[in-house]
């Protein structure tokens, strides 16, 4: 299969697992951290654009959905640590 064909289908993600984040040497003080998931159908802006049909040109009308559609997604509240 080329990737014309390949890459103008649906890619679903499958399960990756579980992921580890270790900081250090950091200066003392208060640090955040904010998680977002991306991926399929999750701030995924190459399915709204499949979804919108492939569209050859750009439609500032379309523009205005995109946000809602491709929007971040935050995992869990920021965590604090400091």
């Amino acid at each position: 299969m080329n990737d014309q064909v390949f890459y103008k289908r649906e890619q679903p993600a499958k399960p990756a697992g579980a992921a580890s984040l270790r900081v250090g040497n950091l200066p003392a003080g208060t640090y955040s951290l904010q998680v977002y998931q991306t991926g399929y159908r999750v701030n995924d802006a190459y399915t709204t654009y499949l979804d919108l049909g492939a569209p050859d040109q750009y439609l500032p009308a379309r523009e205005k959905s995109l946000p809602r559609r491709c929007g971040r997604a935050q995992v869990g509240p920021p965590v604090q640590q400091g």
